[in-house]
């Protein structure tokens, strides 16, 4: 799922930045700058996953350590 979050984020900054470039139409250009903040969440969601999926495999194996020692 996450490379294709990345890949999809990738696409929308590379498409925000083709409609800048090509249309100078105000509502192109609203357009595009609301295609390049999707794909900026997008990207910081992925982030925010990937930590928090780090967070709960430390917290998972504290358990399994944690029950070992009982």
């Amino acid at each position: 799922m996450g490379s294709n979050i990345i890949e999809l984020a990738k696409l929308g900054h590379e498409r925000a930045a083709e409609l800048k470039a090509s249309c100078g139409a105000v509502d192109v250009r609203s357009l595009a700058q609301l295609i390049s903040d999707l794909s900026t969440q997008l990207e910081v969601q992925l982030a925010r996953g990937n930590a928090q999926a780090v967070q709960l495999a430390n917290a998972e194996r504290k358990c399994r350590e944690l029950e070992a020692d009982q």
